[in-house]
């Protein structure tokens, strides 16, 4: 399962910690059946991350984008990414894009 995260406008809530919402999204996976291996991206413009957020991130193997750019550019990379994932997987897979854009 891949998460593809626009951290710029639906970023983490201050009061939880990054472990706090990976067991959050990993427990929600499990309840709806998934069980493969999980990666999070997360994307979002250059100054999004402290860099003590960054390490605590790449600790939990978090994979961070940051992106220069105006938000239009962040949001068709990530969409980009999304295409690109279901154009590669060789097995089923799920998609999971938190994003307050629609």
């Amino acid at each position: 399962t891949y998460v593809l995260w626009d951290m710029s406008d639906y970023s983490i809530p201050e009061n939880l910690d990054p472990y706090s919402i990976m067991v959050q999204i990993e427990s929600y996976i499990q309840k709806e059946g998934y069980r493969r291996e999980l990666q999070i991206w997360l994307y979002g413009a250059e100054n999004t991350w402290s860099c003590e957020l960054k390490d605590e991130l790449a600790e939990l193997q978090f994979s961070v984008w940051p992106f220069k750019g105006v938000k239009l550019a962040r949001l068709n990379m990530i969409l980009a990414y999304f295409l690109a994932f279901v154009l590669v997987m060789d097995a089923p897979a799920n998609l999971l894009m938190l994003s307050s854009n629609k």
